[in-house]
Protein backbone atom coordinates (compact mmCIF):
# COMPACT_ATOMS: atom_id res chain seq x y z
CA UNK A 1 0.00 0.00 0.00
CA UNK A 2 1.28 3.47 -0.83
CA UNK A 3 0.96 6.46 1.46
CA UNK A 4 -1.40 9.11 -0.01
CA UNK A 5 0.71 11.90 1.52
CA UNK A 6 4.27 11.03 0.47
CA UNK A 7 3.93 7.94 -1.75
CA UNK A 8 6.09 5.80 0.54
CA UNK A 9 5.40 2.23 1.52
CA UNK A 10 2.91 1.54 4.31
CA UNK A 11 2.25 -1.45 6.54
CA UNK A 12 -1.00 -2.78 7.99
CA UNK A 13 -1.15 -1.70 11.62
CA UNK A 14 -4.73 -2.60 12.55
CA UNK A 15 -7.75 -4.36 11.08
CA UNK A 16 -11.35 -4.07 12.29
CA UNK A 17 -14.32 -6.17 11.14
CA UNK A 18 -17.23 -4.04 9.88
CA UNK A 19 -19.69 -6.56 8.44
CA UNK A 20 -20.00 -10.16 7.21
CA UNK A 21 -21.98 -10.55 3.97
CA UNK A 22 -23.84 -13.83 4.51
CA UNK A 23 -25.78 -13.95 1.23
CA UNK A 24 -22.68 -14.40 -0.90
CA UNK A 25 -20.89 -17.58 -1.88
CA UNK A 26 -18.12 -17.77 -0.66
CA UNK A 27 -18.76 -15.72 2.47
CA UNK A 28 -17.34 -12.22 2.25
CA UNK A 29 -16.46 -9.68 4.91
CA UNK A 30 -15.99 -5.95 4.92
CA UNK A 31 -13.20 -4.70 7.16
CA UNK A 32 -11.57 -1.38 8.00
CA UNK A 33 -7.80 -1.59 7.59
CA UNK A 34 -5.54 1.00 9.21
CA UNK A 35 -2.15 1.52 7.58
CA UNK A 36 0.90 3.47 8.72
CA UNK A 37 3.51 4.92 6.39
CA UNK A 38 7.08 3.77 6.95
CA UNK A 39 8.56 7.07 5.73
CA UNK A 40 6.41 9.83 7.25
CA UNK A 41 4.47 7.84 9.92
CA UNK A 42 1.15 9.08 8.52
CA UNK A 43 -1.85 6.88 9.48
CA UNK A 44 -4.69 6.27 7.01
CA UNK A 45 -7.49 3.74 6.63
CA UNK A 46 -9.20 1.87 3.80
CA UNK A 47 -12.30 -0.34 3.58
CA UNK A 48 -11.47 -3.75 2.18
CA UNK A 49 -13.64 -6.64 1.04
CA UNK A 50 -12.21 -10.14 1.42
CA UNK A 51 -13.46 -13.73 1.39
CA UNK A 52 -13.50 -15.70 4.61
CA UNK A 53 -12.29 -18.85 2.85
CA UNK A 54 -8.83 -17.39 2.43
CA UNK A 55 -8.52 -16.84 6.17
CA UNK A 56 -9.94 -20.20 7.23
CA UNK A 57 -7.29 -22.73 8.22
CA UNK A 58 -7.99 -26.45 8.06
CA UNK A 59 -7.93 -28.16 11.46
CA UNK A 60 -4.57 -29.61 12.32
CA UNK A 61 -4.23 -33.33 12.80
CA UNK A 62 -2.53 -34.67 15.90
CA UNK A 63 1.03 -35.80 15.40
CA UNK A 64 1.67 -39.52 15.21
CA UNK A 65 4.67 -41.39 16.51
CA UNK A 66 7.28 -42.01 13.85
CA UNK A 67 9.45 -45.08 14.18
CA UNK A 68 12.67 -45.23 12.25
CA UNK A 69 13.62 -48.52 10.71
CA UNK A 70 16.80 -49.97 12.08
CA UNK A 71 19.38 -50.56 9.39
CA UNK A 72 22.52 -52.54 9.63
CA UNK A 73 25.18 -49.88 9.47
CA UNK A 74 27.45 -52.09 7.39
CA UNK A 75 24.76 -52.61 4.72
CA UNK A 76 23.67 -48.99 4.56
CA UNK A 77 27.22 -47.78 3.98
CA UNK A 78 28.21 -50.53 1.58
CA UNK A 79 25.38 -49.71 -0.81
CA UNK A 80 26.90 -46.28 -1.39
CA UNK A 81 30.47 -47.49 -1.70
CA UNK A 82 31.71 -47.31 -5.31
CA UNK A 83 33.87 -50.43 -4.83
CA UNK A 84 30.92 -52.58 -3.75
CA UNK A 85 29.23 -52.25 -7.14
CA UNK A 86 32.41 -52.99 -9.15
CA UNK A 87 32.07 -49.72 -11.02
CA UNK A 88 35.54 -48.66 -9.99
CA UNK A 89 38.43 -51.05 -9.73
CA UNK A 90 41.63 -50.30 -7.97
CA UNK A 91 44.62 -50.34 -10.32
CA UNK A 92 46.88 -53.40 -10.11
CA UNK A 93 49.85 -51.16 -9.45
CA UNK A 94 50.03 -47.50 -8.59
CA UNK A 95 50.06 -45.08 -11.50
CA UNK A 96 53.34 -43.63 -10.29
CA UNK A 97 55.08 -46.95 -11.00
CA UNK A 98 53.64 -47.06 -14.52
CA UNK A 99 54.93 -43.58 -15.17
CA UNK A 100 58.38 -44.59 -13.91
CA UNK A 101 58.39 -47.63 -16.23
CA UNK A 102 57.49 -45.42 -19.20
CA UNK A 103 60.33 -43.03 -18.35
CA UNK A 104 62.73 -45.97 -18.03
CA UNK A 105 61.64 -47.32 -21.42
CA UNK A 106 62.10 -43.89 -22.97
CA UNK A 107 65.55 -43.59 -21.38
CA UNK A 108 66.52 -47.02 -22.72
CA UNK A 109 65.44 -45.91 -26.19
CA UNK A 110 67.62 -42.85 -25.94
CA UNK A 111 70.57 -44.97 -24.85
CA UNK A 112 69.89 -47.29 -27.75
CA UNK A 113 69.90 -44.38 -30.20
CA UNK A 114 73.07 -43.00 -28.67
CA UNK A 115 74.86 -46.30 -29.05
CA UNK A 116 74.09 -46.56 -32.79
Amino acid sequence: MECPKCGGGAFLSEEELVKILEGTEPLRMIAKAKYQCRACSESFSRLICDTLEGRHKPPERPAFAYQQEQYNQQQSHSQYSPYSQNQYQQPAQPIMWKKQEEEDAAAEGIKFLDSI
